[in-house]
């Protein structure tokens, strides 16, 4: 019995070394049963032999202390080694990230996730990289977050160097990248930026059916759509273009009309007024089911402005001005307005607009006392209680506020109009071929200077519904100096998709130039890398040299 037990370490190695390819054959084969079932059962047998011959030296064994804390030692560790796997094993099946960014710079674009989130067929993406480049592994980091949120996109990578054919198959060229989206016989080609707006522009324009017509008027000195000045709006032209719109210049003199293609018609900042007979096409245009959108400045066009009294609008000869501390410190003058979440009103133009928007030398838009019934009209966003809507503004006036002639405290800064009752917006006909457009910047006199002619007025329409128009007092927030602060943008480009009806695309976009990061100067890098480098090491070597010689001295 003794020699039995001094060897019985040998069949506890046995029974070890069995279970063990038990548990490898579970994990190649996937499957406990058959002959590894046999041989699991056999090492376990072994081991329970071998306790029996053994029990007298492991019994004396476990009193000892030292067991007892290699034991403890031990199960610390399987609990530890236990965790991490758990950690990873959930981290695989229930994949989640969290930005802690104040600006979400590394989250996806509430857009953007409707949009993957509204995928209905599978995309495939055939992305052409360089093996290693930094576009390809920003391109990767950016299609990993696009895959959390849908798993209709398949993807396709290759290195134009290493694939030649792939790259001819798909007409590459560039050995910078390119990304190819295909949805059946439909494609859609980056090739300069891949960043996350351009990839959901791309993907926008794969996956939509309709492309909608925008008109921006021209004639009356409106903003230029290929102005790309500070106080331009091409900035604005081209992010519609990006969201699958296609933009058009518009004349309604020329076309005798708004033309008939225009979804919404964009009336863009005019130095001067629309002739009575264009403001009579452009109501006809808006009560027959057109849309319009009205950016109009303070003191310019003025007739054009108190024309809109007919949808239920009062735009006021004033600017709006607010006495702001903090703007002040930082350089602004009191037309620069910082409109709050909590002072955009309830709409679907608004409802996702979560920060703060920019206007500057903005005018007030309100609702005419006297609303006639058949207009819904809602004024989207207002000022602060420490505005106010000044109406004189000569150079000796102190820009204080006078009760009785300005309003005062939530001035009203852009509204919503829908026509509900076609009836309810009274239009006049006139001959557009009897007169000739008025300019911007034409030196001769204008026919307005005569009398006006009186619109005759039109025999009453049956009750049906309208269009939709949208006015701002201003059209600064729109331009490319301000376009991209706050949320400028998705305020803009909610206007137009509510205008045309795409209310899928009515929420909040990426912008890259949000994403306030830190920028310094050469001179500033220098001496951040002398700080992080030498300088704050160098302190602990310092302090370590310092504590060893005074202990040396001792």
């Amino acid at each position: 019995m003794m020699p039995m037990r001094r060897h019985a370490w040998i069949l506890a190695l046995l029974g070890l070394l069995a279970m063990l390819f038990h548990l490898v054959a579970r994990l190649v084969w996937g499957h406990w049963g058959s002959w590894p079932a046999w041989v699991g059962g056999a090492g376990l047998a072994l081991w329970v032999v071998w306790l029996f011959l053994d029990w007298r030296p492991l019994r004396r064994a476990s009193r000892s202390r030292a067991l007892r804390q290699d034991a403890v030692a031990v199960l610390l560790v399987l609990m530890a080694l236990g965790l991490a796997v758990g950690i990873n094993v959930l981290a695989e099946r229930y994949d989640q990230r969290w930005d802690l960014t104040s600006t979400g710079r590394h989250s996806l674009a509430p857009q953007t996730v409707q949009l993957l989130q509204g995928l209905h067929q599978d995309v495939t993406l055939v992305a052409f990289f360089p093996v290693g480049s930094t576009d390809e592994q920003s391109f990767l980091d950016l299609l990993e977050a696009y895959q959390q949120h849908s798993e209709r996109l398949q993807v396709q990578l290759y290195d134009p160097y290493r694939d030649p054919v792939a790259a001819r198959q798909h007409g590459v060229t560039s050995a910078y990248g390119t990304v190819v989206l295909e949805l059946g016989d439909a494609q859609q080609r980056l090739e300069t930026a891949f960043d996350e707006e351009a990839l959901s522009n791309a993907l926008m324009k794969l996956v939509s059916g309709v492309q909608h017509t925008v008109c921006f008027l021209q004639d009356h000195g409106e903003c230029d759509p290929d102005d790309d000045e500070g106080w331009g709006i091409s900035g604005a032209v081209m992010k519609l273009e990006g969201q699958n719109y296609l933009v058009e210049r518009s004349s309604i003199l020329q076309h005798g009309g708004v033309p008939e293609f225009c979804e919404a018609v964009v009336v863009a900042a005019p130095t001067v007024d629309l002739l009575p007979e264009e403001r009579e096409s452009l109501a006809a245009y808006l009560v027959g089911g057109g849309n319009g959108l009205f950016l109009l400045e303070p003191l310019m066009a003025e007739s054009t402005s108190a024309d809109l009294a007919r949808y239920g609008l009062d735009l006021r000869q004033d600017l709006v001005l607010v006495d702001n501390p903090e703007l002040r410190q930082l350089g602004f003058d009191p037309s620069y307005l910082r409109v709050a979440p909590t002072e955009l009103d309830y709409h679907p133009i608004t409802n996702d607009l979560d920060s703060v928007v920019y206007l500057e030398g903005a005018r007030s838009v309100s609702k005419v006392q006297d609303l006639p019934p058949g207009l819904n009209v809602q004024v989207l966003a207002r000022t602060g209680t420490d505005a106010w809507a000044e109406t004189d503004l000569s150079r000796d006036s102190d820009l204080q506020p006078t009760v009785e002639a300005d309003l005062v405290g939530n001035v009203g800064l852009a509204a919503a109009v829908e026509i509900v009752d076609a009836s309810a917006v009274p239009v006049g006909r006139l001959e557009l071929a009897s007169f000739e457009a008025p300019l911007a910047g034409d030196e001769a006199e204008a026919p307005a200077a005569d009398p006006e002619p009186e619109p005759e007025p039109a025999p009453s329409a049956p009750s049906s519904p309208g269009g939709r128009l949208v006015v701002f007092g201003d059209a600064s927030f729109a331009s490319n100096q301000h376009l991209l602060e706050g949320l400028n943008q998705d305020l803009f480009l909610n206007s137009v998709a509510w205008l045309v009806g795409e209310e899928d695309q009515i929420s909040i976009r990426p912008n890259e130039a949000g994403s306030n990061l830190l920028q310094y100067d050469l001179l500033q890098a220098l001496l951040t890398w002398f700080l992080c480098l030498l300088g704050i090491p160098g302190l602990a070597v310092a302090a370590a040299l310092w504590t060893w010689l005074r202990r040396r001295r001792m």
